[in-house]
């Protein structure tokens, strides 16, 4: 599995205003890119009222789980226990894996 440093860095590399889709999504429900930080990425999502934070913290311990979660070991109930914030990272790490 790729080394979350890698992941990071592709993802935190996003500009301010570009839109995330997930392979298959539709644009419309696309996610915008606010502001990146060197330890976190502020989002917009198309259902949610306001910006949500994602911190770089976050994202390792949901990437630490993301083999399992793919390959249908554990859920997203698992993962909404390590962070509130893992349905939003989640579209961020689908995207990433649609860019290889």
């Amino acid at each position: 599995m790729t080394a979350f440093r890698t992941v990071w860095s592709t993802i935190s590399s996003l500009r301010a205003g570009r839109k995330i889709t997930p392979p298959g999504g539709d644009r419309a429900q696309s996610t915008t890119i606010v502001s990146v930080e060197d330890d976190a990425i502020t989002i917009a999502p198309p259902r949610a009222k306001g910006f949500v934070r994602l911190s770089k913290e976050d994202c390792e311990a949901v990437w630490k789980h993301w083999g399992d979660f793919k390959a249908g070991k554990i859920t997203r109930t698992e993962l909404r226990q390590i962070t509130s914030r893992s349905s939003y990272i989640i579209t961020l790490f689908q995207w990433y894996e649609g860019q290889g």
